[in-house]
């Protein structure tokens, strides 16, 4: 099952620390990671995130791979609470 993740950027830029990643464990590419969109803001990256996964949905509706919401990386969660 695909798996669609808010986390930290790889290579963050000042104004872009977050990214939104697809990880498939099909694919063959290292770490099963897809490219990753830059993103300004938590809500930002939930916007994104939701329209890649109703996007995936509309777009192979019998495909059930794809997840309804998004994982958020456990390290923002722990910086969001505090």
């Amino acid at each position: 099952m695909k798996t669609v993740l808010i986390t930290f950027a790889e290579r963050p830029i000042k104004d872009y620390p977050l990214a939104v990643v697809v990880i498939d464990p099909e694919s063959r590419w290292p770490l099963h990671r897809g490219q990753e969109h830059l993103v300004r803001s938590l809500r930002d990256a939930r916007i994104y995130a939701n329209g890649l996964c109703s996007g995936a949905h509309i777009a192979a509706p019998s495909d059930r791979t794809w997840p309804v919401n998004p994982t958020l990386d456990e390290r923002l969660v722990e910086q969001t609470l505090s």
